[in-house]
């Protein structure tokens, strides 16, 4: 379930934040085929090297909460995972430009504006807006971010991710695998991604 619109990014960061890819350079082809009546369907193909577990791709569980996965083996297989060191340098962020990047990217959200229906997404760096998407799911809207980030090949020195929801472990899984450093959100953070950010 998405909001259509920029799928080639949503596919690029699901594939890049589930650990599927490790770089834009993995993937040989991607495209909406032309034959495609609905454009409900991605096809990507990928370097030869890569082999997949379709076992961790599977979301088939119908009563999994967005946190039904959560644990402290989660937090562990993130580690495995993410080949990032994140920077615990944050003295580039100031408090006061905190509500001025919320309000910002509120401005941005024309579908919200429209609908009242879709969360939002937004990445900065160095001060500079790289990317805002909209998407009924919240984590498809931070997939579509990361997507730009690898398609781009955006250096993330300084980067925050802005939220319009809760922050739950699966963003901050996202956040970790894509090397931001900073999360901001509306919404209030779940235990657990509490626990993720101290522990990257």
């Amino acid at each position: 379930m998405r909001t259509p619109g920029n799928d080639i990014e949503l596919i690029i960061g699901f594939l890049f934040s589930e650990g599927v890819i490790k770089s834009h350079a993995d993937i040989l082809s991607i495209a909406i085929p032309s034959d495609s009546k609905t454009n409900n369907i991605v096809e990507a193909e990928l370097a030869k090297n890569i082999v997949l577990d379709w076992t961790t791709l599977a979301r088939s569980f119908t009563s999994q909460s967005s946190c039904g996965v959560c644990g402290k083996t989660s937090i562990k297989s993130l580690a495995l995972k993410s080949q990032k060191i994140m920077n615990t340098d944050t003295h580039w962020l100031g408090v006061s430009s905190i509500p001025q990047y919320c309000q910002a990217l509120t401005k941005q959200q024309h579908l919200f504006s429209s609908t009242g229906g879709v969360h939002g997404a937004g990445l900065i760096n160095n001060k500079q807006w790289l990317a805002v998407h909209e998407d009924i799911g919240r984590h498809n809207a931070v997939d579509k971010i990361i997507g730009d980030v690898v398609h781009n090949n955006y250096a993330l020195t300084q980067a925050v991710l802005l939220l319009t929801g809760r922050i739950s472990f699966e963003l901050m899984q996202k956040a970790v695998m894509a090397g931001i450093p900073v999360v901001i959100a509306v919404g209030a953070p779940s235990s657990l991604a509490i626990a993720v950010a101290q522990q990257f």
